[in-house]
């Protein structure tokens, strides 16, 4: 079960690690998260969030690379807003 455990958490990103995969940095990820594009993953018995392996490569793979949000949009402490 330990190995499992294991397993699982090497299939998790950190935020650092996300950032870097993406371009973007932590704001950015932020607001992508806030916006539904990745889900946040808490750790128990620590204070940390994760972030899945698979989304993050599904949204690369999407060739959002570059254009973390969507064009016209802007996010504004904390609400979504298209002009």
């Amino acid at each position: 079960m330990l190995m499992e455990h294991d397993k699982e958490e090497s299939k998790l990103m950190t935020i650092r690690e996300v950032c870097q995969e993406l371009g973007v940095c932590r704001n950015t990820l932020i607001k992508l998260t806030r916006l539904g594009k990745f889900k946040q993953i808490r750790l128990p018995g620590i204070v940390a969030i994760r972030y899945r392996r698979s989304e993050v490569e599904a949204y690369l793979a999407r060739g959002t690379r570059g254009r973390a949000l969507p064009k016209g949009t802007f996010v504004t402490a904390g609400v979504r807003a298209n002009p």
